[in-house]
């Protein structure tokens, strides 16, 4: 064991230096040990213990006093402390103390200031006689009274008045003694911080037992150096900390033990409060750590701390106490002044971060490092940037968002929240944007690896983008002639256009706008608009390439035709017709595979539900910077819209394939009257026990939908479908062995059914399905099929054999009142 049983001091690391160690062996040390166990509260008190020579010491006086007998301090003479009075700064002096008994722990103990022989000098003036009183330290029975003549050639006086062990008599002497040279001084135990002695000589003390004599025969004055405040301090002025270790050192890092670079500062007090409630280490007042480990004034979360596996208890004196009560209360002061919604805190977690901005904590530092915004007296850099993305994450009022941050809701701190916002856009809009959104920020080579497997193949490996516009809404304006041209006739509403321009997995090339939203400002106004002035994006489109439209682009296929650009749209209906041709839905099928990714990327935008409310007409200067700035977040931090499937391929192929065929044989059939809507059908339900379908995996029904989408409409389908009892109904026709006819009320329009027939093989286990039709406009379809026929399939070949059945229909809410119930 090399920590001492008392103070938990490692006297292992300064055998050699102030503190040595002694063993508590043999039966000499037994009064020691019981009195360590009994008086002084150790615990695990044995032969094996170590005790330093201070705590032993301390020990040996306590140990008199409680016995009022002085043998425990046979061999320990006490120490004085000086306690001079206001001297000149120079004295004539000589003085003798008994230091023969003196054991080296009252010499060398770390806590008793001594004399430096090496700061003597030699003052020139002489002063008149004054006399210094010398008191015992706490713990002692000695005082010594020293006068000192008023001429460097009288004698001082030696008075030792009080009690002295048994061991040292009481003596008084005025002689003179020779004079010695400075490096013959011994370090004497002072607390004074300096004085002056001019020479003098004294003689040798007369004492019944010898005694060492030190003197001072030369102009000179001393200091007393390693002066410590808390010199036979009692333990009922230390605070115990049990539990906590406590690290002083400012030569390494409290965190990693590296030692101390330039890249290493004084730890803040923060950050102590933070190691005290994570990590149970009590830190120095100039304890140093590495920049790297600070967020702000906070630890980061998550560090591997150093230190050691038991835990000791912390001996704190009184300096230490005051201090660590002061940086508590400091912490809690700045807690209190803190935003209630504080982003420099790193116990923050990436949920946090997530929740209220719409990014992980690395992302939102990754965007840190494009603003450099300067701290001010409401807000941080940190905080500035939350900011801003919980006013577009959460489109709270400036009011609620200074409530948020401890700012004042009066007009200055509003206005600083606006100014805060708007410098942030400004400086995202500038640094950020550039490396994730628009033309120059890609090659067409990079732009290759986000065509998709469905482009490749529909569109035979040409480059293909996806054009399409959006619209955010905003207030109505007091502007007459901004608000007319910003009124959408369509929509009915104010509102402000952009135009998108994405990849087929999703990632956004570019988001152009806003623009005006009346007649002139339509999808092929704005494609005209960017074809004719942006000259980069004519330059970086090349003859050959597919641009991806909705039928809102018919009236600027012939800019793009001119630019030898191919043009992929669906179809029209004809004037008068009610579906489209086998060709015309087969076509409409492969455009729309590759187009639903920028419908899905509108989607993401108005997740931000900034974008997705009424905007006010006060953002409109900058809302085409914030559009951008969400956009190249979005291409910067999320994963790709479209994720690549093993089945991909196999289904593309299939589509080409389905896409030849010109003629539907069971519409062909349906219309030549012998199966359609007015024939002879027999009503059925699935409870039925004579009626068979055969069970559909979901790999096959993905492989014959073509996709997911339909699949994912099928439930609400079959929850309207279901009768109040649960029961599915359909027709089955007498003449048509293998066929169901089901009637699926539309989504859109109250008073439109669709009836839809379904053609089965029970006995083909790889191809059960045969034929398909449907009376809605893309029925005729054979690349995939309409939702309709989808939602029946999935119902009756899979979702009523799984373990867990489709939910019955849920009843319109009573609380929602219906004034056709009179």
């Amino acid at each position: 064991m090399d920590k001492c049983v008392r103070c938990f001091y490692n006297t292992k690391k300064s055998q050699k230096s102030f503190r040595g160690r002694r063993k508590l062996k043999g039966s000499d040390n037994e009064k020691i040990r019981c009195f360590l166990e009994q008086t002084m509260n150790c615990s695990n008190v044995s032969e094996e213990s170590v005790l330093c020579r201070a705590c032993l010491a301390r020990c040996l006086r306590l140990m008199a006093k409680s016995s009022g007998t002085t043998n425990a301090l046979a061999n320990a003479p006490p120490v004085f402390k000086f306690s001079p009075p206001s001297l000149p700064s120079a004295l004539p002096v000589s003085y003798i103390i008994n230091q023969e008994k003196a054991p080296d722990v009252l010499c060398q103990h770390p806590r008793v200031p001594v004399l430096n022989p090496d700061s003597i000098t030699h003052p020139s003036s002489t002063q008149t006689s004054h006399k210094l009183q010398v008191q015992p330290l706490q713990g002692c029975e000695s005082s010594f009274t020293f006068s000192y003549p008023s001429c460097p050639n009288d004698n001082a006086t030696i008075d030792k008045q009080a009690s002295m062990p048994k061991h040292s008599a009481t003596a008084t002497s005025s002689t003179t003694a020779p004079d010695t040279d400075k490096s013959e001084l011994k370090q004497l135990p002072l607390t004074t911080s300096s004085c002056d002695f001019p020479p003098t000589s004294v003689p040798p003390l007369s004492t019944h037992q010898p005694m060492s004599t030190v003197a001072i025969s030369s102009t000179c004055s001393f200091s007393c150096v390693g002066m410590r405040e808390n010199v036979g301090m009692s333990d009922e002025k230390q605070t115990k900390l049990e539990g906590m270790s406590l690290i002083t050192t400012h030569s390494r890092c409290i965190i990693c033990k590296q030692p101390v670079t330039k890249d290493c500062t004084v730890i803040p007090s923060n950050a102590k409060v933070d190691l005290i409630i994570n990590y149970h280490i009590c830190a120095g007042p100039k304890t140093r750590i590495c920049k790297s480990h600070l967020q702000g004034s906070r630890l980061k979360s998550s560090l591997d701390v150093c230190k050691s596996t038991s835990k000791q208890n912390c001996l704190l004196d009184k300096e230490k106490s005051d201090l660590l009560l002061k940086e508590l209360l400091s912490f809690l002061r700045s807690e209190h002044d803190s935003p209630r919604l504080n982003f420099d805190d790193p116990l923050l977690s990436d949920n946090d971060f997530l929740v209220w901005t719409g990014w992980t904590k690395e992302q939102f530092e990754h965007m840190l490092r494009h603003v450099t915004l300067r701290d001010s007296t409401n807000r941080s850099s940190v905080n500035a940037l939350a900011i801003f993305w919980i006013k577009l994450r959460t489109n709270l009022s400036y009011r609620e968002i200074a409530v948020l941050f401890n700012i004042s809701s009066d007009y200055n701190g509003l206005m600083s929240i606006s100014r805060t916002l708007h410098s942030v856009a400004a400086q995202l809009n500038t640094n950020f944007v550039p490396s994730y959104l628009g033309i120059k920020h890609i090659s067409r080579e990079e732009a290759i690896s986000h065509m998709t497997v469905f482009s490749n193949v529909l569109f035979e490996n040409k480059l293909s983008v996806v054009w399409d516009g959006t619209y955010y809404y905003i207030e109505k304006s007091g502007d007459y002639s901004f608000s007319r041209r910003s009124y959408s006739g369509q929509k009915k509403r104010p509102l402000l256009k952009f135009m998108s321009i994405v990849f087929p997995d999703g990632y956004v090339v570019d988001s152009i706008g806003p623009y005006l939203s009346d007649g002139r400002n339509n999808d092929a106004g704005m494609t005209t608009h960017i074809m004719t002035l942006n000259d980069e994006l004519k330059d970086w489109l090349q003859e050959g390439d597919v641009c991806v439209v909705d039928r809102g682009f018919r009236d600027v296929l012939d800019v793009f035709e001119e630019m030898g650009l191919e043009t992929r749209m669906p179809s029209f209906l004809g004037k008068g017709e009610s579906q489209h041709s086998i060709e015309e839905a087969n076509q409409s099928r492969l455009v729309t595979k590759v187009r639903w990714v920028v419908e899905a990327y509108h989607g993401r935008v108005k997740k931000f539900k900034f974008f997705n409310d009424v905007i006010d007409n006060s953002f409109i200067p900058i809302i085409g910077q914030l559009n951008r700035i969400v956009t190249a977040a979005l291409n910067a931090f999320r994963p790709p819209l479209y994720k690549e499937a093993e089945d991909d391929l196999a289904i593309a192929q299939k589509m080409v394939q389905s896409s030849k065929v010109r003629q539907n044989l069971l519409a062909d059939r349906v219309k030549s009257g012998t199966l359609s809507s007015r024939g002879r059908w027999t009503p059925k339900n699935e409870s039925d026990n004579s009626f068979r379908f055969p069970r559909l995996s979901e790999e096959y029904l993905r492989s014959l939908t073509c996709g997911v989408y339909q699949l994912k409409q099928a439930s609400s389908y079959t929850k309207e479908h279901l009768d109040d009892y649960g029961d599915y109904s359909f027709d089955i026709h007498h003449l048509a062995e293998g066929m169901i006819r089901v009637r699926i009320q539309s989504r859109h329009i109250s008073a439109k059914r669709y009836f839809l027939w379904i053609e089965f093989d029970f006995s083909d286990v790889n191809e059960p399905i045969k034929a398909y039709y449907c009376q809605c406009k893309a029925g005729m379809r054979t690349v995939g099929c309409c939702a309709h026929v989808a939602s029946v399939l999935w119902y009756l070949g899979y979702k009523r054999h799984s373990d867990k059945p489709i939910l019955k229909r849920r009843r319109v809410s009573p609380m929602v009142l219906n004034a056709s119930d009179i």
